[in-house]
């Protein structure tokens, strides 16, 4: 029974566990060598510690067990998350295939569904585990790929959070709003070491134990259905994240990369914070602006979810016309290297006439140089 010293408790524990265990990480990842190395598809200038991700599982976890037995479903979450991050710690180290990645991401997942933790889509139940698996594999590798730039997976995280815990007391689904509100305390520490300039990265050891995290928590949000097909509206909460990895992809196979492999391997430097930053945004911007996407499409799913239509019209509306703008006049190449880039097309504008100067004696007007040297004399 999640009571109302719960609701503040939980993320505090969680928060202050995760940022009391990153500085401890932050040695062992230097000490080891788990640091992300500057390269041409990074943006960032010198080694950073990859551990960030641990601390936030710690923390998850630690808040969830302090509070007592976990629901069935938490647990098996829980799990999957462990064997998702451990995969992330190796991929971390020694940068593994995306083919092995993905096939393993994809036995984890369809091991969650046959464990009863899926979507009710279609009275076929074959269809659902189908579409859950989906789901599941595409969130965790759309919120590794938003995780391009300091605070933005973190920020993204803690909206989705904070929405699906609010969503789960509506609905009744106390025990996932408790993890919900642990995985945004423990966030919440990370983001303490990740707020531009970052200190810590939570690599892909942690990007995919959070998007495995939030893919099945917008599961568990919503009730089960009584009918045989019902729409859920928790995941709607990650679409800044799925649409990025959607819209990348389709602009990278109209750059050229045909290949599905090669598509789905491909990497570069035109998601979601790319392109904010191509816009003159700084890091610190970009991160803001991802944050309030987020939050807008939270709002949204929160305002659906109590009946308030025209507030989830107009935050979706917002969220989509900002969306456009960013990609308004833009166009993504792929480099030589195979590195995908985000390019912001500026119109050319002619080149500015020379000043039209007057004669101080004869009042004739003449053409003149632009340098101070220049005008010096046409004033003296």
């Amino acid at each position: 029974m999640l009571t109302l010293p719960d609701i503040f408790t939980t993320p505090i524990i969680a928060l202050l566990f995760s940022a009391m265990l990153m500085p401890l990480l932050n040695i062992v990842a230097n000490r080891t060598g788990f640091v992300d190395v500057p390269n041409a598809r990074k943006i960032h200038s010198r080694p950073i510690p990859l551990l960030g991700g641990v601390a936030v599982y710690g923390g998850v976890i630690f808040a969830l067990l302090a509070r007592g037995p976990m629901d069935l479903g938490l647990a098996l979450m829980m799990v999957a998350s462990f064997l998702v991050m451990a995969l992330g710690v190796v991929d971390d180290k020694l940068d593994l295939n995306s083919r092995y990645r993905l096939m393993l991401q994809v036995a984890i997942a369809y091991a969650l569904t046959f464990a009863g933790v899926r979507f009710h889509f279609f009275p076929f139940e074959p269809l659902d585990h189908i579409v859950t698996v989906l789901w599941i594999v595409g969130v965790i590798n759309a919120m590794n790929c938003l995780d391009c730039a300091d605070g933005t997976a973190g920020g993204t995280c803690l909206m989705v959070f904070l929405c699906l815990a609010g969503l789960s007391i509506v609905n009744g689904r106390l025990f996932v709003a408790q993890a919900c509100l642990a995985g945004a305390g423990a966030v919440g520490g990370f983001l303490i070491f990740n707020f531009p300039p970052a200190k810590v990265f939570l690599g892909d050891t942690g990007s995919t134990f959070l998007g495995l995290m939030t893919a099945v928590l917008a599961i568990l949000a919503d009730p089960t259905p009584t009918t045989d097909w019902q729409l859920p509206i928790a995941p709607f909460a990650l679409i800044v994240p799925v649409f990025d990895i959607i819209w990348v992809h389709t602009r990278r196979f109209q750059a050229g990369i045909r290949s599905p492999r090669e598509l789905l391997s491909s990497n570069g430097k035109d998601h979601v914070p790319h392109r904010l930053m191509a816009h003159g945004l700084s890091k610190r911007g970009c991160t803001m602006i991802v944050a309030l996407l987020s939050a807008l499409a939270a709002g949204g799913v929160l305002a659906l979810a109590s009946g308030q239509w025209l507030i989830a019209a107009m935050a979706a509306i917002t969220l989509s016309s900002i969306l456009w703008h960013i990609e308004e006049g833009a166009d993504v190449y792929i480099r030589d290297d195979g590195v995908a880039i985000f390019r912001v097309e500026t119109p050319t504008l002619p080149s500015p006439a020379p000043p039209l100067v007057v004669g101080p004696l004869t009042g004739e007007s003449t053409l003149r140089p632009t340098s101070a040297r220049a005008l010096h004399e046409v004033r003296g």
